[in-house]
């Protein structure tokens, strides 16, 4: 029974919830996926479509408690074998547009890191393929949000939500 539990645990994603809570990867993945809308939202409708349906590869420590809704954004939170077999449901689908990528576009947070008194997390945006058992990720670009603590909010903040790309 106590195996039972902690295979029900070990699957189980956060509720929908606000993000104006305390966890800093929580504020920092609005903030990033805020971002992205507002840069890329309008190039196209497939575009919007991907970044409000995002894919984030589950991570034990990091994505346990996220949530998988933020505002307009779905989020879900797939290990790399559920990541392998979205990819192959998606090139064996003979509906799919012959045009349109075969690729799963994947979010991966890295953990927190400072620079002096600043915090930062990072999101990589890839694209994710698999061939001949072989995991294959080509980066195409991401975002970095900076956190600094205000003393007389007794908060971190976010000072800054830098977009790259490749």
């Amino acid at each position: 029974m106590f195996l039972g539990l902690c295979v029900a645990n070990a699957f189980s994603q956060a509720q929908v919830k606000t993000v104006t809570g305390t966890n800093l990867y929580e504020r920092a993945l609005s903030a990033c996926v805020t971002e992205q809308l507002k840069q890329y939202g309008n190039q196209s409708s497939e575009m919007r479509l991907r970044l409000i349906n995002s894919i984030i590869e589950r991570d034990d420590f990091l994505t346990d408690k996220l949530p998988t809704q933020v505002g307009e954004f779905k989020i879900e939170y797939l290990d790399r074998q559920a990541i392998v077999e979205r990819y192959k449901k998606r090139r064996d689908d003979k509906t799919r547009d012959k045009e349109s990528r075969a690729e799963i576009p994947v979010t991966v947070i890295s953990p927190i890191w400072n620079e002096g008194n600043i915090l930062k997390i990072s999101f990589r945006d890839w694209w994710i393929s698999y061939n001949k058992r072989v995991y294959n990720q080509a980066l195409e670009g991401g975002c970095i949000v900076d956190f600094k603590f205000d003393g007389p909010l007794d908060d971190f903040v976010i000072t800054k939500t830098d977009l790259w790309g490749i």
